[in-house]
């Protein structure tokens, strides 16, 4: 009790209950709930929009490879750009030392343009991200509050619908457009990119990202451990109407090979950020802990640098960079990241949701808003990705019957093919092998065969075997997720090991 009390006194002690005003965007305060709570104890007012200096960045079919610069300070600029009234518009705004001009902005505008005719705007606010992040994190409100106001700006020179209004947003940036959507009323959707998690898990809606700020929220989650001790950076608390979780939304497959991805340490930004934590969780000081690096960044090696021209100056984690990239890929990509829908990754790994309902299943990215099944009520699911480009996977379900006359101990692989497309082999089952015994698996495919038309088995000993025995796949068995269709393939063949068995539709 006594250690409660303490702590109140010092978030009494922290807040200033101060308040600042700006021309077009209104007044913002440091009192509670932006400040003085335990998920937000450092009071900070926003910088001043000049300060910050938001930049609207537009690309369309007509300027694919370079951007004009737009501003509702001076509509005429939009009059004079590309930008078409009678097209939806895609705002993409990037998070924590980051910046609008960034590659990954730019390709995914560029991909966008690939299938659709849209404005695509990224929003550039480096001069507010690029600070200690408990200031950054205070200066996406006015971030929020500029792309309204150029928002408002449309609706008021052009009649432009805020339903034709998609917003995207990684980690502070998807709290920056949950800012503009409680703004604006109407906006048709808003797309959080692992929003950020220290300064807004657990904290009221008005602080946050939440459904309630526009008419259809969906959000990729890519970096959920805990902030402390495993510096995830991204939310795993569920606020959209559709929320994904790829691969259980704390480790992404690749990034244990390289788990600081797209880091430049030329000035100093690791001891930046060590400022910014102990700064931002003074009860919590790394250097009191007798180091500067917390435990789980021992791994990040000492030298965080990337080859030259990456161009990119993001502290950010791989896992909390795999949200955009996989949004990305799934523009090129509109069959795949099929989510499931089930209360764990645990549960979604032994079947749940397996296959899709008959209402079928969301697409995680791009079409997540082609899904007729959103309810009011925040539904989760779950996902495979690949470890590298293309992450996009396709899940089936196998069963296998064995057949032979010894049992075995080894292991089994099944691949599928259907015309020009086929897979890689899947390891269905290693250990004790027994003729007459099904055995069941999960493969999450990195090419999409639809209804396979064959299916490839080959088994292998785990140890050497004199007996040189015989198996075969006496019957396979395939469910496509995504819409439940099931193949059933035959076969009346034993193999010795090593030898490739061809089973066709019974």
């Amino acid at each position: 009790m006594l250690g409660v009390w303490i702590f109140t006194l010092f978030l009494i002690g922290t807040v200033r209950g101060g308040e600042v005003c700006y021309e077009r965007l209104g007044c913002f305060t440091d009192d509670i709930p932006w400040a003085g709570t335990i998920e937000r104890p450092i009071a900070n007012l926003p910088w001043s929009p000049e300060k910050i200096n938001t930049r609207f960045l537009l690309f369309t079919k007509h300027n694919t490879d370079n951007f004009q610069e737009i501003t509702a300070i001076n509509p005429s600029t939009i009059l004079s750009s590309n930008f078409q009234a009678s097209k939806k518009t895609r705002f993409i705004i990037h998070g924590f030392i980051d910046k609008g001009e960034e590659n990954w902005l730019l390709d995914m505008c560029k991909r966008m343009l690939q299938v659709e005719d849209v404005n695509c705007i990224c929003v550039d606010w480096k001069g507010g991200s690029r600070c200690p992040y408990t200031q950054a994190a205070h200066n996406i409100r006015v971030v929020g509050a500029e792309v309204a106001y150029f928002i408002d700006t449309l609706k008021k020179n052009y009649g432009y619908s805020p339903s034709d209004v998609h917003l995207i947003g990684h980690s502070l940036g998807a709290h920056a457009v949950a800012e503009t959507g409680r703004r604006i009323q109407g906006v048709a959707r808003i797309t959080g990119l692992d929003p950020a998690e220290p300064y807004f898990q657990n904290t009221p809606t008005e602080v946050r990202l939440d459904a309630s700020d526009a008419k259809f929220v969906d959000v990729i989650h890519t970096d959920t451990a805990p902030m402390i001790p495993n510096l995830g950076f991204g939310m795993s608390q569920a606020v959209g109407h559709l929320d994904f979780y790829p691969n259980g939304g704390e480790e992404m497959p690749g990034c244990q090979k390289n788990v600081i991805s797209q880091v430049v340490d030329t000035d100093g930004i690791w001891e930046d950020v060590v400022g910014c934590w102990n700064t931002a969780f003074p009860s919590f000081s790394l250097r009191q802990l007798g180091r500067t690096k917390p435990r789980s960044c021992r791994k990040f090696g000492s030298h965080l640098k990337i080859p030259d021209g990456k161009g990119t100056r993001d502290f950010v984690a791989c896992n909390h960079l795999r949200s955009y990239e996989y949004y990305s890929d799934s523009i090129i990509n509109p069959d795949g990241f099929i989510g499931y829908p089930s209360p764990t990754y645990e549960s979604f790994k032994s079947g749940t949701g397996f296959p899709c309902p008959s209402g079928g299943c969301p697409r995680m990215g791009h079409y997540a808003d082609s899904f007729r099944g959103v309810t009011r009520v925040s539904q989760k699911f779950y996902l495979n990705t690949g470890d590298t480009k293309d992450f996009s996977r396709w899940r089936y379900k196998v069963t296998v019957t064995i057949s032979g006359s010894h049992n075995v101990q080894g292991y089994f692989s099944i691949a599928l093919y259907n015309n020009n497309r086929s897979t890689k082999p899947y390891q269905i089952f290693k250990g004790s092998i027994s003729p007459g015994k099904k055995y069941t698996a999960f493969i999450d495919a990195e090419v999409d065969v639809g209804t396979p038309k064959k299916v490839k088995f080959l088994w292998n000993n785990s140890i050497h075997n004199p007996l040189l025995p015989k198996l075969g796949a006496q019957a396979v068995t395939v469910q496509f997720g995504g819409d439940g269709s099931v193949s059933n393939f035959c076969g009346s063949e034993t193999e010795r090991e090593d030898v490739l068995q061809m089973l066709n539709l019974c």
